[in-house]
């Protein structure tokens, strides 16, 4: 992989997760390296829209693999906590959907591990319902 671009790995390529694949795919700083889904077909389908991603169906190959710097969550909630703290612990930035969780303490806990783990966890949340970006 070219030391100028990052590897990254998307996990879920449901209806969400093939919004992120696209927009991965089309950012030239970026390497897909994995696509990630529970469904093995739903992975496969994903991982041939580029040259360079694998399809798999656990997390295992994402989380050790060095040349991962980051990974878009686009999972069903319920998973989110479990592979966002997998991550963190793996030291892979993190782009999640939202929400991180339905539970105020499990999202406490997932921001506070990435602090304390210096991981970047970014919840992904458009405002297009707020009125000043409506008016915009």
């Amino acid at each position: 992989m070219s030391s100028d671009r990052i590897g990254i790995a998307l996990i879920g390529a449901g209806r969400i997760g093939v919004v992120h694949l696209r927009n991965v795919l089309a950012n030239t700083r970026l390497t897909l390296k994995y696509v990630y889904d529970v469904d093995q077909k739903t992975a496969e389908k994903g991982a041939s829209q580029s040259l360079t991603a694998k399809a798999v169906t656990t997390l295992e190959p994402i989380l050790e693999d060095k040349d991962v710097k980051a990974v878009v969550i686009c999972t069903p909630t319920a998973a989110h906590r479990e592979i966002i703290l997998a991550c963190i612990k793996s030291g892979k930035a993190i782009m999640c959907e939202k929400p991180i969780s339905l539970n105020v303490k499990e999202i406490d806990e997932c921001y506070n591990e990435a602090k304390k783990c210096g991981v970047p966890l970014l919840c992904g949340y458009q405002r297009r319902s707020d009125p000043s970006f409506v008016q915009l």
